[in-house]
């Protein structure tokens, strides 16, 4: 997992070091999908691998994130979203509910 910047590295190292993660949870941030072959998430990870969280204040910008959701969905990645009402660019991951979310999304990752 990873907020912001460390978002966009978790989905990097997915996508070029699969074999190093069994489930990545980015948080805040998205991976620019004009510079990433996002259909390698389905080809390396056809399961649900990823859970993103976010939050609708995000300052960085809330619609650039619902952007990436939108081309997730238009390529048919199996991915998760948590979208957390009120939280901000630096706050959506640490919320009580979503910490809980993040673990129980890792929970159902371990092997």
């Amino acid at each position: 997992t990873g907020n912001s910047a460390g978002s966009v590295a978790c989905m990097h190292f997915a996508l070029h070091e699969p074999e190093l993660f069994n489930g990545i949870c980015p948080t805040g941030g998205f991976i620019d999908y004009n510079f990433y072959d996002l259909r390698k998430f389905k080809e390396l990870h056809p399961d649900q691998y990823m859970m993103h969280i976010c939050g609708t204040e995000d300052d960085h910008g809330f619609d650039y994130l619902l952007r990436g959701y939108a081309e997730l969905d238009r390529l048919g990645i199996n991915y998760k979203k948590y979208i957390v009402g009120g939280a901000n660019h630096s706050n959506n991951w640490i919320k009580p509910k979503s910490v809980e979310a993040m673990m129980d999304f890792f929970d159902g990752r371990v092997e």
